[in-house]
Formats: structure tokens, C-alpha cells, sequence
């Protein structure tokens, strides 16, 4: 059944909820090929603090008004999300705890360098402060990973 669209929010900011969903996807796919019973564990762990992050930007996504984010962008989104950007870093089959916690920091960095070329256009300033609290929240969210990668590399090398 056709459902419409929700007319809150901008086109922009759903298209970035759309990337951002789509980080879930990546990780259900990492779990998937992962042999790993610990291992999804922890990937199931990076899963549910992504899906509380995406919740934290939405409502700083959909605050995106500016018009001048190029109207391609679902497809940058879908490239740069792609697994391919991490295939030949990870063996997603057989990913350890710090791998799986490495390699949500690398897409959590991906995440970063990605907001920052949207922010480099010449944007409105609702738009660029949106932006910028994304920028900051994703900032926030890699230091929560390192430390937990941190406490995993100590725990190993004791």
C-alpha cells in the first residue's frame, strides 16, 4: 500500500536520514557474513548505538533547508556507504571484537569526511549550523568508540 510521504522536514534531510539508515544496513550485513559468535555480539552492540545516534541527528537532518546540496546526493550516499570501502581493511567473516569496534570507527570517520564536503558548499546558515551540530554529535560518537576500542586493546594486551 502507497504511503505518502511525511510533508515535515526537508528533501536534503531525508536523503541523509537515508545515508544514515543505510549505515544500519552495512553493519546487519557485517553481522551476517561473520562467522564470529562474539563478534556479533559486539557488531549487534555498534548496531544499537548506531540506531540511538541516528536518532540524536534526525531532527538536525531534517532542519536542513538549503537547496544548493546537489540533487545527486542519494547516489555520493550510496557510494560512500558502500562495504566495498572497507572489504580490502576487514575479513567480515571472520571479524575480532576490536576489528568490528575499528571498523565502526572507520565508518563513524567516513561519516565525518562525508558531512564536512556537504558543509564546504556555500550553504544557508540554518542549513550549515545543522550541519555542524552533526558534525559535532558524529565527533562525539567516534570518541565513544575509540574509548571502547581502547578498553578492548588493553584488556587483550593484559
Amino acid at each position: 500500500m502507497y504511503k505518502e510521504p511525511a510533508q515535515s522536514g526537508s528533501h536534503v534531510g531525508d536523503l541523509l536520514c537515508k545515508k544514515e539508515e543505510l549505515g544500519l544496513k552495512f553493519y546487519r550485513d557485517c553481522i551476517q557474513k561473520t562467522n564470529q559468535f562474539s563478534t556479533k555480539y559486539v557488531l549487534e552492540k555498534v548496531l544499537r548505538v548506531h540506531q540511538k545516534h541516528i536518532e540524536d541527528l534526525k531532527l538536525d537532518l531534517q532542519n536542513l533547508t538549503d537547496d544548493k546540496i546537489e540533487s545527486d546526493l542519494m547516489t555520493a550516499i550510496e557510494e560512500e556507504v558502500s562495504s566495498r570501502n572497507f572489504s580490502n581493511e576487514f575479513d567480515f567473516a571472520t571479524l575480532t571484537f576490536r576489528e568490528a569496534t575499528k571498523l565502526a570507527i572507520r565508518f563513524a570517520e567516513n561519516d565525518i569526511v562525508f558531512y564536512e564536503s556537504i558543509l564546504a558548499k556555500d550553504l544557508d546558515e540554518s542549513s550549515k549550523k545543522a550541519i555542524q551540530r552533526v558534525l559535532y554529535k558524529k565527533s562525539t560518537y567516534i570518541m565513544q568508540l575509540k574509548s571502547e576500542y581502547e578498553r578492548l586493546t588493553t584488556k587483550k594486551d593484559k
